[in-house]
């Protein structure tokens, strides 16, 4: 049997945390980091951070860490 991984996804707009509602709107949650030390604590075995709003503002969208 394959093992399951657990890959958490956090949509940050500016310095919140933000979840989509009905594929129209957006409902600010708080702090990132507390949800990053969250999903950190209860064993994600990769967290992605995603800027929802970077190509609006022509971010760069892709970091890499070594």
């Amino acid at each position: 049997m394959p093992l399951k991984r657990i890959i958490s996804r956090l949509d940050i707009k500016g310095p919140n945390l933000v979840k989509g509602i009905n594929l129209e709107g957006l409902r600010v949650l708080g702090n990132p980091d507390f949800f990053f030390k969250n999903y950190y604590e209860t064993g994600a075995d990769e967290i992605i951070y995603h800027d929802c709003v970077a190509s609006l503002y022509e971010k760069k969208i892709y970091l890499r860490f070594n």
